[in-house]
């Protein structure tokens, strides 16, 4: 009796947990739109060109980057920054950290 109640614990655990979930090919592709298409609210963000007095251009391709830090922070107390060189990627950091009024900001680099 014990090994039966057993398995059935371990049978519900499995049903709530994510990394045994098996999503369909909907669900997939209904997520992969959600990821590329996801809208957000373009008024509410400082950019890099307003907090410098126009000394940085305001590119649409790191606004879109601001706005996925900032989402990414407020859900995961964090974001980690990846592009080529000279696209901006520090501009883009300090602008999240104005954004979110916050004094620390940590920067790593690593030259291959």
């Amino acid at each position: 009796m014990a090994n039966g109640s057993n398995y059935d614990f371990l049978k519900n655990l499995k049903e709530k947990l994510w990394i045994f979930a098996q999503p369909t090919p909907y669900q997939i592709f209904i997520r992969i739109l959600y990821e590329l298409y996801n809208i957000f609210d373009t008024s509410v963000i400082r950019t890099p060109d307003s907090i410098t007095n126009g000394k940085f251009f305001s590119l649409k391709y790191q606004i879109d980057a601001i706005k996925l830090g900032i989402d990414c922070v407020n859900k995961n107390s964090g974001v980690i920054i990846a592009d080529v060189v000279g696209l901006g990627k520090s501009i883009i950091a300090l602008t999240i950290a104005n954004n979110l009024d916050s004094k620390k900001l940590l920067l790593l680099f690593h030259r291959i």
